[in-house]
C-alpha cells in the first residue's frame, strides 16, 4: 500500500514537471508578440516632422498675380498662362495694348525668369520675331505689369501704373535687343526709334479738347448734350516726318449712325488732314506707303476698306472702297474700341 502511495506521488510530480516545461515556452512566444506588436505600434505613431519649407509652401499665397511665382523655368503657354483670369483682365485693360495681337504672336518664347520679385518672360511672331516681339514683366512689390512691344524699329512699353525699374540682368537683355533692332542708334539712319509709354498726358488731352472744340465741331458745341460730349484719340506718325498725328474719334449716337462713326487725323498742332465717315475702329496702319503717307485698312460697308493717301488726303468715305478681306500681318493697330479707358469728355 506505501510502495503504491510513493509510486502514485511520483506519477503526480513527473506530471506536473511536464506540464509547466509545456506552457513556459508558449508564454514566451507570447511576451515575445506582444514586444514586436509594441515596437510596431510605437513606429506607426511617429510623425513625420514638418519642415519650415513645407509649412511655408502651404501659406504661399498663389492669388492674383502671384500664380506666376512657382512657373520660374517653364513656359507661359504650356502652363496656360494667358488663360488666367486676372491675368487676362490686367492684360486688356492696359491702355493701347493691342491683347490679341499679343496672343496672335506669342508663339516662340522664352521661359520665366524670376530676378528680384520680378518676373519676366516673352514672345515674338514665329519665324520673325522682329515684326512683332513682346517683353512681358510683373513686379510684385508694386503690383505693376509692363509689356515692351518691339514691332521692326520701334518700342512701345505699355504699363499698368509707369515703368518698373528692371533689374540689372533684364535690363541688359532689353537693351541687347535695342541694339539687335537698331533702336536708338543715332548713327544708323535707317532706325525710326520710337519709345512710348502708352499713356495720355493731361497736356495732351486738354489739346485735343481744343481741336475739337475750336475747330473741328465748332459749329455742333451748342446742340450736344453732355453724354455726347465725348471723344477718343491715339497718335501715330502717319508720314513717317518725326511728327505723330492725331487720329481722334466720336464715338456717340450725334456722330455714329448704322453705317459706323465719324472720325478726324490732324497734324499734332490740329490742322485737319482728313475726316472719315461711316467707319468704325479700330485702324489698322499697314507697312506699305502711298505717295509717302502709311496706307490704312478700316472696317467700312460691311468690309475691311484699304485707304490710300491721294497726296493731299486720304478718301472720307471708305464704304466703296477695295475689300482687302482678313487682315494677317500689320505695322500697328490704333483708337481700338476695347479700351474705354481712353474716352474722355469735353
Amino acid at each position: 500500500m506505501m510502495v503504491q502511495r510513493i509510486v502514485y506521488a511520483l506519477f503526480v510530480f513527473l506530471f506536473v514537471i511536464s506540464c509547466k516545461q509545456k506552457t513556459e515556452p508558449t508564454q514566451v512566444e507570447k511576451e515575445g508578440v506582444q514586444e514586436v506588436n509594441s515596437e510596431v505600434d510605437d513606429e506607426v505613431l511617429v510623425m513625420p516632422e514638418v519642415t519650415e519649407e513645407a509649412a511655408e509652401v502651404e501659406k504661399e499665397d498663389l492669388s492674383g498675380m502671384n500664380f506666376l511665382f512657382p512657373l520660374k523655368g517653364k513656359y507661359a503657354t504650356q502652363e496656360n498662362v494667358f488663360k488666367n483670369q486676372t491675368m487676362q483682365t490686367r492684360l486688356k485693360a492696359i491702355d493701347g495694348l493691342n491683347y490679341d495681337n499679343l496672343i496672335v504672336f506669342w508663339n516662340t518664347e522664352t521661359p520665366i525668369e524670376i530676378q528680384n520679385d520680378v518676373v519676366h518672360m516673352s514672345g515674338c511672331k514665329q519665324h520673325d520675331c522682329p515684326s512683332n516681339a513682346y517683353d512681358f514683366f510683373y513686379d510684385k512689390k508694386t503690383d505693376n505689369i509692363n509689356v515692351y512691344y518691339f514691332r521692326n524699329n520701334s518700342l512701345r512699353i505699355l504699363n499698368e501704373k509707369g515703368i518698373i525699374e528692371l533689374p540689372v540682368l533684364f535690363k541688359e537683355e532689353i537693351e541687347v535687343k535695342k541694339s539687335n533692332a537698331k533702336i536708338g542708334n543715332v548713327e544708323n539712319n535707317t532706325s525710326v526709334y520710337d519709345i512710348n509709354d502708352g499713356k495720355r498726358t493731361k497736356e495732351e488731352i486738354e489739346k485735343v479738347k481744343g481741336f475739337l472744340v475750336n475747330d473741328l465741331i465748332k459749329k455742333d458745341i451748342e446742340i450736344l448734350s453732355p453724354n455726347q460730349r465725348n471723344f477718343t484719340y491715339t497718335t501715330f506718325d502717319l508720314n513717317d516726318d518725326g511728327k505723330k498725328e492725331f487720329l481722334i474719334g466720336l464715338q456717340n449716337n450725334f456722330y455714329c449712325g448704322t453705317g459706323g462713326c465719324t472720325y478726324f487725323v490732324t497734324t499734332d498742332k490740329g490742322k485737319l488732314i482728313n475726316s472719315f465717315t461711316v467707319s468704325r475702329a479700330p485702324f489698322y496702319v499697314l507697312e506699305n506707303k502711298t505717295k509717302g503717307w502709311h496706307d490704312l485698312v478700316v472696317y467700312s460697308g460691311s468690309a475691311n476698306r484699304l485707304i490710300q493717301f491721294d497726296g493731299k488726303s486720304y478718301p472720307s468715305n471708305p464704304s466703296s472702297l477695295k475689300d482687302v478681306g482678313e487682315l494677317d500681318d500689320y505695322l500697328a493697330e490704333i483708337l481700338s474700341l476695347s479700351d474705354t479707358s481712353t474716352t474722355f469728355d469735353f
